[in-house]
């Protein structure tokens, strides 16, 4: 079934090439959230409208209208004229109060939907042209919940998993609380149908030596507990941060520290596949963190890569905030009970043994607070956010914001601080309370007492007995705050059970419905979905989506765009020693782009930087004169005038005599199915032959919003209709990268022809004027031009360039003002930073064998862009930000390099993401 595809990205666009209107009009109707007040996407002629696929069965519609604002939008609704009259903004199907959308929910069935807009105020004044969607409505409503199928991976060996995470290599990397983690390399046999091909165990963790509490080595304890990691890195060299501590768990112990765990034995441990020596290399990060004496310990982590920081969840050591029998007696530390965070530029690559109480070598050995890690001023090592009890696994979102659902405390595990502000034993007055979802913030407060953070003059008296500096002491610590005690804690939603394991919903599946959403795994067997509102300061909704089989699910986490099993939701049952995934029974549809649905009609796979076709087109007619991989390309047989055999193609070796497209009268649904299956007679397959969802969706955007009759741009004799003295002032300095920044002065410095016979822009411009038009207008694919129309220009604006650009030098190779006239030299990629591809230009002074690579910050060959013999001259070269492997790489600095014979030059470039 053809769903609804949104098309966001069309309404600025429009706004620059559509006509202005004399009178009112209505340009757009856009489903609204009516719970949260935000856009769902417009709503498309002729497509169905799923509701299993929005989180709220209280929908709306509203009106755009030009001019903005009209003087009033009246609706009809299924043949009910007048069902409502809008006068001031946001014109609302369905009503609103100031803005807060009033909730609809259609029926199931065909629905059909006009609005008109009028020059007066209650629907009086001039009418302008109705704006009617046609819609088939199906669903019920509510929930993504029933929106996913759910199975067991097969095939898995795993013993208590308690982290997951997909790397750059596609891999599933699983931790095991007993600290081997695994690599899993997983196939998608059929729907709901995953299976375990390969799997690498990893033990470099496991195998950390254990200690005692004293410090002592405990040589009979021979694993570790995992409980968080984070993967990142490149696919040839996938790093892992793995968090752990001693394995041992007792409860109410008291034993001496010479024979009890280790409370300073969180340690965070970077592991770094070597593809060289073909092995995982381990550096301990940071060593001596806490560890209570139940399982609370140094937890799920963050990696912000842009700061190079690593944040990190660490367990407390009390149930409210008093040690008590449960905890065996601990105290809170001075790093318990909070999210930390590292620098891990200022460590570098050694490893940071926290300063402890006693000023051991080593920092191992709590000895039940007395040796405990100290927080240090300045150092790598920080509270970013206090007043966690044992907040299991945070989440990073793509907007940078951080969260983490903390475990609350239990009934007669401990309780209150009591006698002011200390560490007095206390086991009166413990409650249970819901765990809390808290956004993270520096300098935060999340509820749950350290007394020594909060006094630690009065607790150790002499500054140098205590682990916090008295300046940096935090009375509020000394509070227990809880949103169901008597002060709250600020969380922003709550659950029954023990809820743990918490990612971000990515994907674009469900028409983006989920997109930004958290899930999370509770210990009652279910997953739940939060919804943000859009400065993720607050919860829009909680659904409990699904409860997958078995028992305990710990982790979670969900896979993006991109990725072979893009869209679902991968969850570690603790218990059940068992893998699941959620497989989302939606497609991945963005919303539409129909400026990069114009690249793809240019050329769709350097627009998707994918391998080209190689065998002709089974459409391609018998009257071309092409064959192969040209073939493949939508202009070659509709015209860069859109307009076919109707038009430039009429005559010439390009001519088909295929139609043009524009003016079908095909919906978009049928233009969808036209494009991307291949059923006969004119299924044109592009679906099968590397097209995705998203990319038909995109192409169809592009035809049926932005395509249009350029013919009165370009006179019969191919010149444009422009002014080249706007067209001069566009070419120096309307795009960015400048027109002239990569064509150079006069237009010669990128050839597009062979040395034999050169071809410059001003070829272009004056052989294929339309080819020129389509370019400007919407950038060309695989290479940095940018579109003009993005850049805030006009069609008119496009074709003063090219009124311009007709004055260019043809053919003759003259000198290049931007580029030297003599020498070797390696130019600045333009443009600089970038995403997703960059340009980079070179001349060679002589002749000879050259070679071109891409290189990340420690050296390590990520591209090699070309390695020939080259004449002598200037050269151009792209690079789309990819791998060896053609797999995109992650955001960062790195290094371009030219070989020559007349030496090495190397120049540094950013890829942002």
């Amino acid at each position: 079934m053809y769903r609804l595809l949104s098309a966001l990205a069309v309404c600025s666009v429009f706004m620059l090439i559509g006509s202005p209107t004399l009178a009112d009009d209505v340009t757009q109707l856009i489903l609204v959230n009516a719970d949260s007040d935000q856009d769902i996407g417009p709503l498309i002629d002729g497509t169905t409208l799923d509701l299993d696929i929005y989180p709220t069965s209280n929908l709306n519609v509203r009106a755009t209208t030009s001019p903005d604002p009209a003087g009033s939008v009246v609706f009809d609704l299924n043949g009910v004229a007048a069902f409502q009259i809008e006068t001031t903004p946001p014109y609302a199907m369905a009503g609103d109060s100031n803005g807060n959308f009033h909730g609809w929910t259609p029926a199931p069935g065909p629905l059909t939907i006009t609005a008109t807009a009028y020059t007066g105020a209650g629907g009086t004044g001039t009418p302008g042209t109705p704006y009617t969607v046609n819609l088939t409505v199906v669903g019920t409503g509510g929930g993504f919940g029933n929106s996913f199928g759910l199975s067991i991976v097969s095939g898995t060996s795993l013993n208590n998993p308690t982290a997951l995470q997909f790397g750059p290599d596609d891999r599933l990397y699983v931790g095991q609380q007993n600290g081997k983690l695994v690599a899993m390399t997983i196939v998608r046999n059929a729907a709901n149908d995953y299976s375990v091909t390969a799997a690498e165990a990893i033990y470099l963790i496991q195998n950390i030596p254990n200690h005692n509490d004293d410090g002592s080595l405990a040589p009979g304890v021979n694993t570790r507990q995992v409980t968080g990691m984070v993967v990142t890195g490149t696919a040839q060299s996938p790093v892992l941060y793995v968090a752990s501590s001693d394995s041992r768990i007792v409860v109410s112990n008291t034993n001496p520290p010479s024979q009890s765990l280790d409370t300073n034995s969180g340690m965070v441990s970077r592991l770094t596949w070597n593809s060289t020596s073909g092995q995982w290399e381990k550096l301990d990060i940071v060593r001596g963190l806490p560890r209570s004496e139940e399982n609370h310990a140094s937890n799920g982590m963050a990696l912000d890569e842009s700061t190079n920081t690593l944040y990190l969840m660490q367990g407390g050591h009390t149930n409210m905030g008093a040690p008590g029998t449960k905890f065996s007696g601990l105290p809170e530390y001075a790093l318990s009970g909070a999210c930390l965070s590292i620098d891990l530029d200022a460590i570098g690559e050694t490893t940071y043994d926290l300063p402890t109480l006693a000023g051991t070598a080593e920092p191992f050995g709590g000895n039940d607070g007395a040796n405990q890690a100290m927080l240090v001023t300045g150092g790598p090592v920080q509270v970013y956010m206090a007043g966690f009890r044992n907040p299991y696994d945070m989440v990073r979102t793509q907007a940078g914001l951080m969260y983490s659902c903390d475990n609350g405390p239990n009934s007669s595990w401990g309780g209150r601080i009591i006698n002011g502000c200390n560490q007095d034993f206390n086991e009166g007055g413990s409650a249970t309370l819901d765990d809390n979802l808290h956004l993270i913030t520096q300098g935060g407060y999340a509820g749950h007492p350290n007394p020594a953070r909060a006094n630690p003059q009065g607790i150790f008296g002499n500054e140098a007995n205590s682990p916090v500096p008295f300046s940096m002491a935090n009375p509020i610590e000394c509070e227990l705050r809880h949103n169901q005690d008597a002060v709250g804690d600020g969380a922003l939603a709550l659950f029954d059970d023990s809820t743990n394991g918490i990612c971000e919903y990515t994907a674009t599946n469900f028409n983006g419905g989920m997109q930004g959403n958290l899930i999370l795994a509770s210990w009652d067997d279910s997953i739940y979905r939060v919804e943000l509102n859009g400065t993720g300061d607050a919860v829009v909704a909680v659904e409990e989506m699904f409860n997958p089989p078995g028992n305990d699910p710990l982790d979670v986490t969900a896979v993006g765009d991109g990725h072979p099993f893009g869209g679902s939701i991968w969850i570690a049952n603790y218990t059940s020693n068992s893998l699941i995934v959620a497989e989302a029974n939606a497609p991945a549809l963005p919303p539409a782009d129909p400026i990069r649905g114009a690249t793809l009609y240019d050329n769709w796979w350097l627009a998707k930087g994918v391998a080209a076709p190689v065998n002709t087109h089974p459409l391609y007619p018998p009257a071309g004169s092409m064959s192969g991989t040209e073939t493949n390309r939508c202009v070659e047989c509709h015209g860069w005038d859109y307009l076919g055999a109707a038009g430039e193609y009429a005559t010439g070796p390009h001519f088909t005599g295929v139609g043009g497209v524009l003016n079908t009268s095909r919906t978009d649904s049928e233009l969808f199915e036209l494009i991307d299956g291949a059923v006969s007679p004119d299924g044109h397959g592009f679906g099968a032959m590397g097209l995705s969802a998203a990319d038909v969706n995109d192409l169809v955007a592009f035809l049926t919003q932005l395509a249009s009759d350029p013919s009165s741009l370009v006179d019969p004799s191919g010149d444009f209709v422009g002014d080249p003295v706007v067209g001069e002032t566009n070419f120096l300095s309307a795009t960015s990268p400048t027109c002239i920044g990569c064509h150079g002065g006069n237009g010669q410095a990128i050839n597009v022809g062979t040395l034999e016979d050169p071809r410059w822009i001003g070829d272009t411009a004056n052989d294929e004027p339309f080819k020129l038009l389509h370019k400007v207008q919407f950038g060309n694919p695989g290479t940095p031009m940018p579109s003009f129309l993005l850049q805030g220009g006009s069609t008119q604006g496009a074709a003063d360039i090219g009124a311009y650009v007709q004055g260019f030098p043809r053919g003759i190779l003259v000198s290049t003002p931007p580029l030297p006239a003599a020498g070797t030299r390696l130019f600045q990629n333009v443009p600089n930073p970038f995403n997703p591809s960059t340009l980079i230009r070179f001349e060679l002074a002589t002749a000879g064998f050259t070679t071109v690579t891409v290189h990340d910050v420690a050296g390590r060959l990520v591209k090699l862009l070309a390695q020939a013999e080259l004449p002598a001259g200037p050269h151009a070269l792209v690079w789309r930000g990819d791998d060896a492997r053609n797999r995109r790489v992650a955001s960062g600095t790195y290094y371009y390099k030219l070989e020559s014979a007349d030496g090495a030059h190397s120049r540094r470039m950013v890829l942002l993401k």
